[in-house]
């Protein structure tokens, strides 16, 4: 049976995005949540105080780039050892 996922009233549009746009390929670079901000038409400051709250709320455990050992070469390297 598929999980739905309950959100809260006060979540706006912005809030929605910045829970689900950004779960999957997360930007490298030195500023991400500017490039987040620059993508939502919000302030860096901005972004970085609504993923603190959402996650003030329990609504993300967790907020950055996740990496697949296997697709960066870690395999590789682990036979080398």
């Amino acid at each position: 049976m598929p999980r739905q996922a309950i959100l809260p009233e006060a979540l706006d549009a912005t809030g929605f995005r910045l829970l689900n746009e950004w779960q999957r390929d997360f930007p490298l670079e030195p500023r991400p949540f500017a490039r987040i901000a620059q993508a939502v038409g919000a302030a860096e400051d901005d972004v970085i105080a609504a993923y603190r709250d959402l996650a003030a709320q329990g609504l993300v455990s967790r907020v950055g780039a996740v990496f697949a050992p296997r697709r960066l070469g870690a395999s590789a390297l682990a036979a080398l050892a």
